[in-house]
This record gives structure tokens, C-alpha cells and sequence, in this order.
């Protein structure tokens, strides 16, 4: 497979070489930069590598000529050696890597360096790179300073100063350079004064690379939730406290069977982020509408009303839909204006996503014409830093003279009104009028059947008794339910994604997909979510005979998924992402069952 990897990857550049009738206006050169260590030791050696890079449709080199123009690396280093790498090369992104050159260079002395920008020269034109910023450390450091700038948690707001009630978003991200091996433990804080929504529970942690200041981390999201402060004033939020297993770089080069390389040791790390300040702002006490009930964000208004014309005792259910963006689930809940001789009962609320819907039943006690006068609803828009108030429609309803029957009750709280049209029915009248009696017939007692009612219960009870004995035995085998169990619930997971994906819901869509996939391979391997991943779904997946462009189609749709969560409008489309997961599903329940019978 990595050989076959390796051909179609030279056969694509070679493609890419080819000489173009034409040049896309998108077609670039830039110079990307890297530095293998930011924060040495005084007693390590750095290796800095710039590459000339191509993005574009098409490219053709004849003959290209090439030269670099270093920084100004002194007073801090000194270059120990120095060398072009021949060939191009294809990233994973499509950038064509036509020039790379490499510095190794040793630290002078310990202190903070900048070095400036490379200049790459080619086919006429000059491309700069970046500047880069390296901290020597001293060759005695203590191993807690020189691991700051290698392994460490930050901690980041979406909002440093949000008003009473406003959303925003905590995350703590870990950073590092060495090899992670396991978490031991991890403690989040205690945020006292917000309400919060976890917003990465359920979520399989996947560890990504990033590149900060010219340097490659490994990072992984460990915590994010969204944060509704309850009352005004300056907060601090704890730090977020772990504990890692990592490779960690011992600053001894050694020689073993593999050559020369950097001696490594298995360490336990105590990480900590920064504490995090709040400044909540106050609302404004001015201007502050009648209506307003604590809502904060951006929200619309829509109501709808089931009829116009009824009759006394008959219900109506008037539909209050609030959506947006914002505090929904904290509001209080809607004060409605009523005509005379109307009632209405306690809403049915039901919350989707960015949404919340409140249906209220309305009795009519009396007949003629009335008016349902406009609901209106206010909040507080933190962009604009104003109240806005918002209305609904006003209707007219014609009230006719029922039959009577009423149903004005206080018991009617809750209940549907296909629920209600059934009441006035429940009461029905004796029977006034002289019963038939009939003779008796044979009696029980010495009858067949009597002696049949004996015999039965004997009969029956050793099937009863295997019955309830493979029941307990299922009962007990969790890992077998599990497996049993695991596509019924990743259909119904399936179903529910397909209901958000025709409402638009990108984001809860691939929340339910992601959620989807991984629970039914956990159910079917048996596995923890401690130890799903990539690396073990591949192995087990290939293990029970699935090939490998199923296994591919399905790693592919889980990493849309999970990039469409974080990135909006990114992730493909919504139907077809869901039809994908049925038809993988469904590929894979069949050859992995086949394999385990």
C-alpha cells in the first residue's frame, strides 16, 4: 500500500510539471519557514529549513535558477552546516515544494533572538519569509523552564468582557512538541456565576498538528464550553490542571543500531494553563422595554395560531417560535395578553437547536368576535448594545355557541387539543333498565379445565426456566448486547441527522453523524472511548476482512465531519455526507458480521 502511495504521488508531480498553454491568476509562489526547535538549550543545535513553495494548477521549470539570501544569524548563532535538498516534492495540501534550503546552527548564548527574513530569488522575482523568534535556554535550565515553550495548556475566551447573560466560549487547548503517550488526569475548573453548556462532551479528542511561530506542535482540544454570566462584575476562572505522559528530549545525542539520533525519556508532566479573567458588563438600565425578560443575543419571532373559528370550549393552540443566537434556554417564558373569557393552561416547551418553541392552549368561554392582540418579545443585542423589541401577528376569532360541553377545566394543562376534544365523553349513564340473568353453567371444580389450570403451570415452567436462564446470560454479556445493539442505535442516530439535515442544521448535523459512527464501531469492537481512534478503527476494521476504500471513504467522512464543527461552511453536503453514512454503515455491519460468525 505505501509503495503503490509512493508512485501515484511522483506520477501527480510529474503531471504537475508539465509545461501549461496557460497561467490561472491563483498560480503563486511563497516561502514557508521552519525551525526545529524554538527554545533550546545553549548545548542543542537548531536546524532552520526554508522551502519555495508553488499553489497552482499547473507548473513548468526549465532549467530554473535559484538563490537564497540567508538573515543576519549572529550574535546569537553560528552556522555549523548548511545544504540545498534536491527535488521536488507534493505536501498533502497540493503546494509543490520546488527549492528547500537547511541551516543548522548553534546557540551562542542564552537570550531571546530574532531572525529576520530569508530572500528566495527565482525566475526574476524575490519571495521573503518570515521572521522567526527563537528563545535560547541555558544549558542548566531547570527541566520545568525548558519544557514551557515545548508542552503546555492554553486558555482562550471568545469574549474577555460580554454583558450579563451573553454567550461566549471557553476553550483550553494543549500544545506540544513532544510525543504524547496518555493522559494520567485531567481537572477542569469550577466557574462560579455562568451558567455553561459542555460543548465537547461525547466528542472523540483528536490530536492535529499545527505550526506557531515556524514550529510544528501537536495539539489537542481538551475542554470547550459555552459560558452565560448570571450577574455582572470581574471574575477568575481557575486553571485547567493535567497531568501527560510524553517523550520527552533528554539534550544527550546517542548512538544505537539506528545511528545517531536525540535521547528520549518516558516522563509524567504536571501541566496548568493560565487563569482567565472576566469583566461581565452590567446591562443598561435605561430604556429597558416592559417585556424584557433577561434575553440576550440575536433572536427572530414567529407565532402561528392552529384556527381563526371555533366554538365555546372548543381549544385553540396559539405557536411561539423564538430562534437565534443567545441565552434561549435561560429566558423566562412568555407573558400572553388574552381576550375576555379566554384561559389559557402552562405552555408545552420544547427546545431544538437555536431554537425554542413554546405551544400554548387557549379555551374560548363565551361566544364573539375577538382579538388575540399581538405577542411581542424584547432582548438585548450585545453587537448593537441596545434593546430590541420584536411582534408577532394579531388575529381575529370568531367564537361561535357550542354544545355545552365545556372544557375550562385546570386539569387540561399540558394536554393536546386532540386530547381535550375527548373529554365530555369519559362519563357515561348506568344502566337503568332490568338485567337478564342466566342460568349457571357446569362448574369449575372436577372440570377439565380445572385440571387443565393445574397441568399448565408445570408444563410451562422448564421452558419459563431456560427462557429466564438465557436472559440472565444475555443480561450478563454487556460487550455481546453491545455489539447486538450497535447499529439499531446507529441508525436511529442516522435518522435524526437526516431530520437536521433537512432543517439546515450543519452543525448539529455532523455533531449527531460524528456521534453516529463512533458510538456504533465502540459498540461493535467492544471498545471504551478511551481507546477509539484512527490508528485502532483501521487495524480492527482490517482485521475483519474490509477493504481499503471503504476503510479510506469512512476516515474521509469523519474528518469532513469533524472539520465542519469547528469551521463553518466547511464539511460537504449535507445529504450526501448522511447517504454515505447509511451505505458505509451498512457495508460494514454486513462484513464485519460475516466475519464474526
Amino acid at each position: 500500500m505505501e509503495y503503490r502511495n509512493t508512485i501515484w504521488r511522483y506520477m501527480w508531480v510529474l503531471l504537475m510539471c508539465l509545461p501549461a498553454t496557460a497561467s490561472a491568476q491563483s498560480d503563486k509562489y511563497f516561502v514557508d519557514v521552519a525551525i526545529s526547535n524554538a527554545s533550546p538549550l545553549l548545548t542543542e543545535e537548531v536546524t532552520i529549513t526554508y522551502k519555495l513553495r508553488y499553489k497552482g494548477n499547473s507548473i513548468s521549470l526549465m532549467n530554473p535558477r535559484f538563490d537564497i539570501q540567508p538573515p543576519e544569524f549572529s550574535p546569537g548563532f553560528v552556522v555549523q552546516r548548511q545544504g540545498r535538498n534536491g527535488g521536488m516534492d507534493l505536501d498533502f495540501s497540493g503546494n509543490i515544494t520546488v527549492f528547500e534550503y537547511i541551516y543548522i546552527l548553534k546557540p551562542q548564548k542564552a537570550g531571546t533572538f530574532t531572525i529576520g527574513a530569508a530572500q528566495i530569488k527565482f525566475d526574476g522575482a524575490s519571495y521573503a519569509s518570515k521572521s522567526l523568534t527563537v528563545k535560547v535556554l541555558p544549558a542548566d535550565a531547570p527541566p520545568d523552564i525548558a519544557q514551557a515553550d515545548n508542552i503546555f495548556i492554553d486558555a482562550s475566551l471568545t469574549k474577555t468582557s460580554p454583558f450579563k447573560g451573553e454567550e461566549f466560549v471557553l476553550t483550553y487547548k494543549l500544545y506540544s512538541r513532544y510525543e504524547l503517550l496518555g493522559i494520567e488526569e485531567q481537572t477542569a475548573p469550577t466557574i462560579d456565576g455562568f451558567s455553561s453548556n459542555l460543548l465537547s462532551r461525547d466528542q472523540q479528542p483528536r490530536i492535529r498538528v499545527e505550526k506557531i511561530n515556524g514550529q510544528d506542535y501537536y495539539t489537542l482540544d481538551l475542554y470547550r464550553t459555552e459560558l452565560y454570566p448570571l450577574r455582572s462584575g470581574e471574575f477568575r476562572i481557575d486553571p485547567f490542571q493535567m497531568t501527560v505522559v510524553a517523550s520527552v528530549p533528554t539534550g544527550r545525542k546517542i548512538r544505537d543500531f539506528w545511528g545517531n539520533r536525540m535521547e528520549v525519556r518516558r516522563e509524567s508532566l504536571k501541566l496548568k494553563s493560565p487563569s482567565v479573567r472576566v469583566n461581565v458588563r452590567d446591562l443598561p438600565g435605561s430604556n429597558i422595554p416592559s417585556d424584557f425578560n433577561g434575553a440576550v443575543g440575536q433572536f427572530d419571532l414567529k407565532t402561528s395560531l392552529s384556527a381563526t373559528e371555533t366554538t365555546t370550549g372548543e381549544p385553540l393552540t396559539l405557536r411561539i417560535t423564538l430562534s437565534g443566537q443567545g441565552n434561549l434556554k435561560l429566558i423566562g417564558d412568555p407573558k400572553l395578553e388574552l381576550p375576555p373569557g379566554f384561559e389559557a393552561y402552562d405552555p408545552k416547551i420544547s427546545n431544538a437547536a437555536g431554537s425554542k418553541t413554546y405551544e400554548y392552549l387557549l379555551i374560548p368561554g363565551k361566544p364573539g368576535e375577538f382579538t388575540l392582540k399581538p405577542f411581542s418579545f424584547s432582548f438585548f443585542d450585545p453587537k448593537a448594545e441596545r434593546y430590541v423589541s420584536k411582534s408577532g401577528e394579531s388575529y381575529v376569532i370568531q367564537v361561535a355557541q357550542g354544545d355545552g360541553t365545556t372544557a375550562s377545566s385546570g386539569a387540561l394543562a399540558g394536554l393536546s387539543k386532540e386530547e381535550v376534544e375527548k373529554l365530555g365523553q369519559d362519563i357515561r349513564y348506568l344502566e337503568t333498565s332490568t338485567p337478564a340473568f342466566a342460568k349457571a353453567g357446569v362448574p369449575l371444580l372436577g372440570s377439565v379445565y380445572f385440571y387443565a389450570g393445574l397441568a399448565g403451570p408445570l408444563l410451562l415452567g422448564f421452558p419459563l426456566f431456560l427462557l429466564a436462564r438465557k436472559h440472565r446470560v444475555n443480561r450478563a454479556d454487556i460487550k455481546g448486547q453491545r455489539n447486538r445493539k450497535a447499529r439499531k442505535a446507529a441508525e436511529k442516530r442516522l435518522r435524526h441527522a437526516r431530520q437536521l439535515a433537512s432543517k439546515g442544521d450543519r452543525r448539529a448535523f455532523y455533531d449527531e453523524l460524528v456521534r453516529a459512527i463512533w458510538g456504533y464501531l465502540g459498540d461493535k469492537f467492544g471498545m471504551a472511548k478511551s481507546e477509539l481512534n484512527r490508528d485502532q478503527i483501521q487495524l480492527r476494521l482490517m482485521e475483519h476482512g474490509l477493504d481499503t476504500s471503504t476503510i479510506d471513504r469512512l476516515i474521509a467522512l469523519l474528518d469532513r465531519a469533524e472539520m465542519a464543527l469547528y469551521a463553518p461552511g466547511a464539511g460537504g453536503s449535507l445529504e450526501s455526507d448522511c447517504e454515505d453514512a447509511i451505505r458505509l454503515l451498512a457495508g460494514m455491519d454486513a462484513g464485519i458480521t460475516k466475519e464474526m460468525l
